[in-house]
C-alpha cells in the first residue's frame, strides 16, 4: 500500500521531469490562436515540449495517470485574482508550471473556479467560492 509520502515523491519525480523537458510559449506563438487545450494526440510524445499552463497541466496528468495515480484538471485564478490558469492536482497535491516543485493544494493562494472529473468524460464541476 502507498502511503501519502510514496505519493508524493511520486508526483516530485513526475513534475521534476515535466518542468524540465517544457519552455514556456504562449498559445497564439505556438498555435495561432488566443486559447488552445491539446487533444491527447496533440501532446508531445519528444523529450523537449513548449506550451502554456494547460500544456504543462495536461502533460502532467498524462503522467501521473501512466503511473497510476487519479488526476484531474483545476481552473483557477492565480493570486492577483485577476490571471487564469490551469493546473493539474493529484492526491491533494498540485503540480504548477509556475511552482519549482508539488505543493499541498492549501497552501497556494489561487482561487478555484472549476475542477474537472477523474476519468474521462467526466463533467466539470463548479467549485468557485469553495477555496
Amino acid at each position: 500500500m502507498e502511503t501519502q509520502k510514496d505519493i508524493k515523491d511520486v508526483l516530485v519525480r513526475i513534475h521534476t521531469s515535466a518542468s524540465r523537458r517544457f519552455t514556456y510559449v504562449s498559445d497564439v506563438k505556438k498555435w495561432g490562436a488566443l486559447e488552445h487545450w491539446p487533444a491527447p494526440e496533440e501532446l508531445p510524445t519528444e523529450d523537449k515540449y513548449t506550451g502554456d499552463c494547460d500544456d504543462f497541466a495536461l502533460m502532467c496528468r498524462k503522467l501521473c495517470r501512466l503511473h497510476g495515480l487519479q488526476s484531474r484538471l483545476v481552473f483557477c485564478r492565480t493570486e492577483d485574482k485577476k490571471t487564469y490558469h490551469l493546473v493539474c492536482e493529484s492526491n491533494g497535491y498540485i503540480l504548477d508550471n509556475r511552482c519549482k516543485t508539488v505543493v499541498d493544494i492549501q497552501s497556494l493562494d489561487y482561487e478555484w473556479v472549476y475542477i474537472s472529473g477523474y476519468e474521462k468524460g467526466d463533467p466539470w464541476r463548479s467549485v468557485l467560492g469553495l477555496s
